[in-house]
């Protein structure tokens, strides 16, 4: 096959990828905000500067309590676990409590990661305890939110349950950047009024 006949394949195959996955745009976030437990899972690529890695995950949200756990290349694991204010970091070496986990997750990940905060960003949604600055678009990024020195874009939202939840988002405070893409949620529980 010559060169441009390959160009022109992998130009067509990119087209049709794009039309499968079609952004869906972003409802109002409401009946988002009293979502209190929800399981996504999907991909993730963190890099700080020239280093980074990828891998996958699976979030579980149950009310205050989260459990996030990641894989990588080979099979290497990290479990999160948290309710917000404390959390611990489990991987091959053991578990690690307290402020010895933030430095054990800051070693494995080269970042700080804002978990409090992420929890909302999952769902698209400015995390309620600080400040934020929010703009919707018809183009992509369908949702940018500032907050806490983080610039969080959505490029994609599916529609899961009623629900319009991310697809794609990235994640970046100086040289941090976090890109997602969720490939499922499931187990959304709406919080009884």
């Amino acid at each position: 096959m010559t060169r441009t006949a390959l160009v022109l394949l992998a130009g067509l195959l990119s087209g049709c990828a794009g039309l499968a996955h079609r952004p869906i745009a972003p409802a109002s976030t409401a009946g988002i905000a009293g979502l209190t437990s929800w399981v996504a899972a999907g991909r993730l690529a963190l890099a700080n500067g020239e280093v980074g890695g990828s891998g996958g995950f699976v979030w579980e949200q149950e009310g205050p309590e989260m459990r996030l756990q990641l894989r990588g290349p080979l099979g290497a694991a990290v479990e999160i676990a948290g309710d917000g204010e404390r959390f611990s970091v489990t991987d091959a070496g053991g578990e690690v409590l307290g402020p010895d986990a933030e430095t054990a997750l800051r070693a494995r990940l080269g970042a700080d990661l804002p978990l409090s905060s992420l929890r909302y960003w999952m769902l698209g949604l400015p995390d309620p305890g600080s400040e934020a600055h929010v703009i919707e678009s018809d183009t992509v990024p369908l949702r940018v939110i500032d907050q806490r020195g983080w610039t969080i874009a959505y490029d994609a939202f599916t529609s899961t349950d009623g629900f319009s939840l991310p697809a794609r988002l990235t994640a970046t405070s100086g040289d941090v950047r976090l890109r997602l893409s969720v490939s499922d949620w499931t187990e959304l529980k709406v919080e009884p009024e």
